[in-house]
């Protein structure tokens, strides 16, 4: 149950809070790469506002976390705390030159930076690359996909990173100085 038509990106949309609202709202599942500098929570913080102190001075606009169980993570924290302990091995698919395994491992977050904004639950999903390197993408894929799945779609970026290069090296895209479509439809062309 691969999900071919689901958004795929990098961390430059992954760490927009407001733009997986969006994908959300749009009833689009999304699996987008985190920035490692981001923030989460490893249980709902079910955001509330505090209490009026009295019937004088401005009302309460910021929530606060409501749960005592819920604890707010850097992402390289929490994948330093939690990775090795949870990481499964897996085959991701099939090569020709063999099989592509990896340590994957899937666990749901939140996500709550904007205080004033609910919550956003998601599923993590974080992969060991070949160098050690650690790459994590949130998702809103449904609860039925597998890991195997959600490390099969994470991997895809890779085509596209593929493709780029590709056109920089045979069809001279890194070499074009144009600044207006005309120009660069012209050197593409």
């Amino acid at each position: 149950m691969y999900l071919h038509s689901a958004p795929i990106a990098d961390a430059a949309y992954g760490c927009s809070n407001d733009f997986c609202a969006q994908l959300e709202k749009l009833g689009l599942s999304y699996l987008l790469d985190a920035s490692m500098g981001a923030c989460l929570w490893d249980a709902d913080p079910r955001p509330s506002l505090p209490p009026s102190q009295g019937k004088t001075g401005r009302p309460q606009m910021v929530c606060q976390t409501g749960s005592a169980q819920a604890k707010r993570w850097k992402l390289t924290e929490f994948l330093q705390e939690r990775f090795a302990k949870c990481v499964r091995k897996m085959v991701i698919r099939r090569t020709s030159q063999g099989e592509l395994r990896a340590k994957v491992w899937e666990c749901e977050v939140w996500v709550w930076e904007d205080r004033s904004a609910p919550p956003l639950a998601r599923r993590l999903v974080a992969r060991e690359m070949e160098g050690g390197e650690i790459k994590v993408s949130w998702t809103k894929a449904p609860k039925e996909m597998s890991d195997e799945e959600l490390a099969y779609m994470q991997g895809q970026r890779h085509w596209i990173e593929r493709g780029f290069e590709d056109a920089k090296s045979q069809l001279g895209m890194a070499d074009y100085e144009v600044r207006k479509w005309p120009g660069w439809h012209h050197h593409i062309s």
